[in-house]
């Protein structure tokens, strides 16, 4: 039940990692680690590390020791020491399982890999943590490209954004890299507000939440009338008209092989989609099948695709 549950708040969270740490195999908090004592419960069972009696006690003497705590954290061991090895009269307690596991005979070298445009002061705020950073910096067109594509990064996190606080705290992130864009063409903000206001003379602005459903030749009995406006108000509606994946199949046969071909139209914007083929016959004597199922997830910027491939073991009876 706890390893199934969803805590919302720290104190939940905390009695979820404390139950599951001793009554797991090991203390593991891993969703695959089994209970102490297997499923049989034959030599011990899973509460024989979880008197509640005795952990009471333990956790109301150590809150009283709460004020002296200075950091409670998950990170690998190796960061925590090199944040706090210059800090004198504290005591640092590493409890396993770590976060992150280092090969015996490595040089404890731990490292994370970014790769990625970040705000100017990242760095040195990271170093001011303890850790070692290894920076470049980028000029001329390579900056403009990292800067055109960190927009649209940040584009994705107004998307995913889920109240109007995050909107708003993710749009000045937006605006931020339009004003680093700016500054590195050269371009003034009245000239981009100036192209701003020509567009929307021309075109209007998105104040009114007009959505284009479709176009079609007027037809001589209603040329005049105006056309019918729907109401979208549910996220549902807006789902069914434009986050639809449009799929397209071709079968070929060649000399050789046989050939399925699908193509897909997903709209960038959806975060989970699914689509599949046809079943394809691959050997007519055993009448074995396969059919493929693409499945995306989008996570913040990144899409991830995994493809199932599906084989039909059934023997062909009628051979």
């Amino acid at each position: 039940m706890q390893k199934k549950s969803s805590p919302t708040n720290i104190r939940d969270m905390a009695l979820k990692c404390l139950y599951l740490n001793r009554t797991s195999f090991s203390g593991v908090l891993h969703p695959s680690a089994g209970p102490i004592g297997g499923q049989a419960q034959a030599k011990w069972t899973i509460g024989c590390r979880f008197n509640r009696e005795k952990l009471s006690r333990r956790i109301l003497e150590l809150s009283k020791l709460s004020n002296r705590v200075k950091a409670i954290t998950c990170q690998p061991w190796l960061r925590v020491c090199q944040k706090w090895q210059r800090t004198s009269n504290t005591l640092l307690y590493l409890d396993p399982p770590f976060v992150e596991v280092l090969h015996l005979f490595s040089d404890l070298d731990y490292k994370q890999e970014f790769n990625k445009l970040v705000r100017d002061k990242i760095p040195s705020n990271i170093e001011r943590g303890g850790e070692v950073v290894s920076k470049a910096r980028l000029v001329g067109e390579p900056f403009l490209r990292a800067l055109r594509e960190k927009l649209a990064e940040e584009a994705f996190e107004v998307l995913d954004a889920s109240d109007q606080d995050s909107i708003v705290a993710e749009l000045a992130d937006v605006t931020e890299v339009i004003d680093a864009i700016l500054a590195l063409l050269k371009v003034s903000r009245d000239e981009l507000i100036h192209r701003q206001k020509e567009k929307r003379q021309k075109a209007g602005g998105f104040e009114d939440g007009i959505v284009l459903l479709k176009t079609s030749n007027p037809l001589p009995t209603n040329k005049n009338e105006d056309a019918e406006q729907s109401l979208l108000e549910t996220e549902s509606q807006i789902d069914k008209i434009s986050h639809k994946v449009e799929k397209w199949s071709d079968r070929r046969e060649h000399p050789a092989v046989s050939e399925t071909k699908i193509k897909l139209e997903v709209p960038i914007v959806m975060d989970n989609w699914s689509s599949g083929t046809s079943e394809a016959t691959i050997d007519k004597e055993t009448g074995i099948a396969i059919t493929a199922k693409l499945t995306g997830k989008r996570v913040k910027s990144t899409s991830i695709i995994e493809i199932s491939i599906f084989q039909n073991k059934q023997l062909n009876l009628f051979k």
